[in-house]
């Protein structure tokens, strides 16, 4: 058994937002998509981020007319003019094939390099400026001693102003410029004293750049996820640079990275693409090897190399601590992976619930189904409900036969939203359930859409209420609305329908809650198997409780069953189908002689009216979570 307050971190490491003043008049579309898809939160009564680097062991320009050479360079031109050429072919890695920047043959042509000398501060002008910086050692035999001066000149105070800045920067933009341009700078003219210096203000960069653009779990903070990999490249070829220029890392820069491969690696798909991403193409399999051939050198750590070898290299068998990596949730910054594995079919969802609107993607049998907004639309006595507070973290579970994940909203009119994520890893399902609990009696309706992927079609039935997700003309999953009545014919207060191609819920009550239940039923086996749920009875003293009380269903598909509870009130001693139940929620499944084994058990404290919200850090409601067979129960 697991209580919730051991799954809350007590602080928060870092409180300092990084915000994105992109410039649009010269970016390109993607770039400005990136400040636009609200990935980006200005909060106008966060402190400003200082990004100012003077209090920095920097070089000065007063203190020595030349800066001592790194003894790592005494490798020679040679190995260095190879090095380069590597990076040059990794600056277009992860970047869609319609960036400008994969055309970077143009910068090798002296004139050309003069033209597009860099002045903005853009992501495309600081890819600009480190594609020349590369080059700089041809350039200089191919353009005159004081246009190359102007050039190095140009480019180290595009990466001094960067570092010298207290405004807010793009954490893209921050490593590109404040860290591997300096890099770039001093490893391609390590002769060149205000390169060095460049070189030495990046290498004191580093680490605050780093754990200022990505949370302690390695999550990059205010980037869209189709930028997440070409972020992943810049900071590869960054640290590949300061190896070489300076040795091994530092500690504490060495483990920031090793977190952040962690993180990418488990939010990226098995083809190569960023989750939350759609109709990107994945990176070519030549290059997402070479990226991570280049990681692998600079990752440290056993684990973190076991886990690229087993996940990127298909090589040898998980252990168990590979396994249990799999499932993560970052409580800071609120991304949550539940997973049955890192097989390519392995069901998974991901779901992003730092911001009011929650994202899913939804994984399986090597398809990404559902992969969008997924944010109920409710009302309540004819007034839509609206999140006041930001989310709050009711519990966190990861274990061989479960993942489960409970969030919280406070919303207006002093509602409160819970919402609930099951995914049962041996039962191949995902249970999805939305409870609306007002602060008074009223009539609540309930609408939901899920965004389904254009290849992916949902199927409702005719005489009953279930559908089908279908892709390529086959069943993927079977959608269960728990809540509802099985057959279109019996009275109910909802509907699963389909619209357009994706499916829609509706619900509707007349109390004090409302819950909203549907699963996601995606076992190969059991796809072609006759299924069948109801809505249980639920008593408590003897005397059945309503609705808005508390709820049970059964669910059955071909000879394997399941029972589900949940308490909307506070706290009581209840028994659905022959079962006594003292929880907040519980899933169980039904064994083949009649005895019940626990999947997930969330518990509260008795004396508790409820499961009160709590903030990240502070202390929550006795809740536990157990996944312990009990053997005393059996069907009445």
């Amino acid at each position: 058994m697991t209580s919730r307050s051991d799954r809350i971190p007590e602080t928060m490491i870092g409180n300092q937002d990084l915000v994105v003043p992109v410039t649009h008049d010269s970016a390109p579309d993607a770039i400005q998509d990136l400040s636009n898809n609200g990935d980006h939160v200005h909060n106008e009564d966060a402190e400003p981020c200082d990004m100012n680097m003077s209090h920095r062991a920097t070089l000065q320009r007063d203190e020595a007319p030349h800066a001592e050479i790194p003894p790592i360079l005494s490798r020679g031109k040679g190995h260095r003019r190879k090095t380069l050429r590597t990076l040059q072919a990794s600056l277009v890695w992860g970047l869609s094939k319609d960036w400008p920047q994969r055309s970077i043959a143009k910068f090798s042509e002296a004139d050309r390099a003069m033209e597009v000398a860099p002045h903005g501060s853009t992501v495309e002008d600081v890819l600009w400026a480190i594609a020349i910086a590369q080059r700089l050692p041809e350039l200089r035999s191919q353009l005159a001693v004081e246009e190359w001066a102007r050039l190095v000149k140009s480019l180290c105070q595009m990466t001094n102003e960067a570092n010298q800045a207290s405004v807010h920067v793009d954490p893209w933009i921050a490593t590109l410029a404040c860290v591997e341009l300096g890099m770039t700078l001093g490893y391609g003219c390590p002769e060149h004293a205000e390169c060095l210096r460049a070189a030495e203000s990046s290498r004191c960069a580093a680490f605050e750049v780093l754990s200022n653009s990505c949370s302690k779990e390695g999550a990059p903070r205010h980037l869209a996820y189709s930028f997440s990999i070409p972020f992943f490249a810049a900071w590869v070829r960054t640290l590949t640079l300061y190896r070489e220029l300076y040795g091994d890392l530092p500690r504490d820069l060495q483990e920031s990275f090793e977190y952040f491969v962690r993180h990418l690696v488990r939010q990226t798909r098995p083809d190569r693409t960023p989750v939350f991403s759609e109709q990107l193409h994945p990176m070519d399999r030549k290059e997402w090897q070479a990226l991570w051939n280049m990681a692998r050198r600079i990752v440290a750590d056993p684990t973190e190399r076991q886990l690229i070898a087993h996940v990127v290299d298909k090589k040898g068998s998980a252990t168990a601590r590979i396994r249990k990596l799999a499932s993560h949730c970052d409580e800071v910054e609120g991304l949550a992976r539940l997973s049955q594995g890192w097989g390519k079919r392995s069901v998974s969802m991901f779901v992003d619930f730092r911001n009011r609107d929650v994202a899913v993607e939804l994984r399986a049998h090597g398809k990404t189904l559902i992969c969008g907004r997924h944010q109920p639309n409710i009302h309540w006595n004819g007034v839509k409900l609206e999140p006041t507070e930001p989310w709050t973290l009711q519990c966190w579970y990861s274990e061989p036969e479960a993942d489960y994940l409970e969030v919280e909203w406070q919303m207006t009119h002093g509602c409160r939203l819970q919402r609930q994520f099951l995914l049962a890893k041996d039962d191949e399902f995902v249970f999805m359930g939305d409870a609306v609990l007002p602060a008074k009696q009223g009539r609540i309706e309930y609408r939901m859409d899920w965004p389904c992927c254009p290849e992916i079609l949902f199927q409702s039935r005719d005489e009953s209420r279930e559908g089908s997700l279908i892709a390529d003309g086959k069943p993927m999953a079977h959608v269960i609305p728990l809540a509802l009545p099985e057959w279109r014919r019996q009275q109910s207060k909802g509907n699963l329908r389909q619209e357009a191609t994706r499916p829609c819920m509706e619900l509707h009550s007349e109390g004090s809650a409302l819950y909203a239940p549907v699963l996601f039923h995606f076992r190969s086996k059991d796809l072609d198997r006759e299924l069948t749920w109801r809505q249980l009875t639920v008593a408590e003293s003897l005397q059945r409780v309503d609705q808005d009380v508390a709820v049970g269903y059964r669910y059955q598909c071909g000879p394997r069953q399941w029972l589900f509870y949940k308490s909307l009130t506070k706290f009581g001693n209840r028994t659905v189908l022959g079962q006594n139940f003292s929880l907040d929620f519980a899933c169980n499944r039904f064994l083949r002689n009649g005895m019940t084994k626990t999947i997930v058990d969330v518990e509260m404290d008795p004396d508790d009216d409820g499961p009160e919200p709590h903030a990240v850090g502070e202390k929550p409601s006795e809740r536990t979570t157990t996944n312990s067979s009990s053997g005393n129960s059996r069907w009445s």
